[in-house]
């Protein structure tokens, strides 16, 4: 009896979108199609979702990633529709704060969103974010998990840590979040003990927000000075983080490319400190009034 042989069976490759739109009469729209995707690109979403209504050519033209570059999903309720529309568009900018999403969900986008550089999951759960920790995280420079529920130091390790899965053709030497520029962790019950796992992991973080992380002070400050990310950090918010005092300006004052300092709620350190500081380091700019809006 022979073998039976087995053939690999593909789909038919996607034929190029149409360069013009065939009108009723059988003939071609004078514009072309880089022309209309520069007109697509005044509108916003919901109108360019319209167009797409118009006719096939139109549809096929609304998908250029070009288009959607950012997508903003934030205080929705999520439905198949939504992610299988933002796996299609490909952004590399995706807010889904506050959308309750789940574990299985952000797993299934984010393994098929390589391009995906900005994420926002602020007001999400812990175990939804969990899914950030394979090997199969995009390479992020934002990563906002603020006011996510039950995240302590470990939480913050796991995700920082280089993927204990695998797969061929990626590096799982290191984190896949070690191009993050920018992360944002205000709300996390976290101490300093992640301030030493964001130092080992993220040597190139420009903007760390640590706002009302109650269980940081001036160590935690003392620990990034003593990383690599001092050479990178420009912004650091500690807004309502109590613990700190007038010490951490000591610190403060060796980061070479510090620009800008969030200090408000911070009940012990004082006018005085942050005004002492800023005449030392005019190039820094210290924000320790807490501003409140009336809720009507």
């Amino acid at each position: 009896m022979s073998a039976v042989r087995k053939y690999v069976v593909r789909p038919a490759p996607v034929p190029p979108p149409p360069r013009y739109v065939q009108l009723t009469n059988g003939s071609s729209h004078p514009l072309e199609h880089n022309l209309w995707v520069r007109v697509f690109c005044l509108l916003g979403p919901a109108d360019l979702v319209r167009c797409m209504r118009v006719c096939k050519t139109w549809n096929r033209w609304g998908y250029d990633r070009r288009l959607w570059t950012s997508i903003d999903l934030s205080h929705s309720k999520l439905r198949q529709t939504h992610l299988i529309g933002v796996v299609r568009r490909q952004p590399k900018s995706l807010d889904l704060s506050w959308t309750n999403v789940s574990h299985r969900q952000l797993a299934w986008l984010v393994e098929r969103l390589p391009h995906l550089r900005k994420l926002r999951l602020a007001g999400n759960s812990w175990p939804a974010v969990s899914a950030l920790c394979g090997c199969r995280c995009p390479l992020l420079s934002l990563l906002d998990i603020a006011w996510v529920a039950v995240v302590y130091d470990g939480c913050v390790r796991d995700l920082l840590s280089p993927p204990r899965d695998h797969r061929p053709g990626l590096d799982v030497s290191q984190s896949r979040l070690r191009r993050c520029t920018e992360l944002v962790l205000a709300g996390s019950d976290i101490t300093n003990d992640a301030l030493e796992s964001i130092a080992q992991h993220l040597p190139a973080v420009e903007c760390l927000d640590l706002s009302y992380c109650v269980g940081i002070d001036d160590d935690g400050v003392r620990l990034l000075l003593e990383s690599p990310m001092s050479l990178t950090l420009t912004t650091i918010r500690l807004t309502g983080c109590i613990c700190l005092n007038n010490s951490s300006f000591v610190y403060l004052s060796r980061f070479p490319r510090l620009h800008q300092v969030a200090v408000e709620g911070c009940p012990e350190i004082t006018e005085k400190d942050c005004v002492d500081f800023m005449s030392l380091h005019p190039e820094c700019r210290v924000s320790w009034k807490e501003h409140y809006k009336r809720v009507e």
